[in-house]
């Protein structure tokens, strides 16, 4: 009875642990796109600490928010080898600003 028992707390801890990882790490994605974001002197297309915005990507859970990050990192990257041509990184930057915000409403 008694193993039981533990083995029902340590069954609800590793779910717990489990449960709250993927959203760590969104919070930490989304804090290192801002930090990237406020790094860009309203500039998106300059690249500015793009290890913050790599470390955005990385620290992303995969689905939506993990997508859209790489797709700007992507995008960056081309506009900073690429600075004629036509650059998303604006309409990119408020994707990724909505995917932080609705896991984050207060933030």
């Amino acid at each position: 009875m008694r193993s039981l028992a533990l083995a029902l707390v340590l069954a609800a801890l590793a779910l717990t642990a489990c449960s709250s990882a993927p959203a760590q790490s969104t919070q930490l994605a989304c804090k290192d796109f801002v930090s990237w974001q406020h790094a860009q002197d309203g500039n998106n297309d300059s690249g500015n600490d793009m290890a913050e915005l790599k470390a955005a990507v990385a620290a992303a859970p995969s689905g939506q928010l993990y997508s859209d990050l790489g797709d700007l990192k992507i995008n960056v990257s081309y506009s900073q080898t690429h600075p004629q041509g036509d650059s998303q990184t604006g309409s990119d930057v408020q994707i990724v600003q909505g995917d932080c915000s609705s896991v984050n409403p207060a933030g």
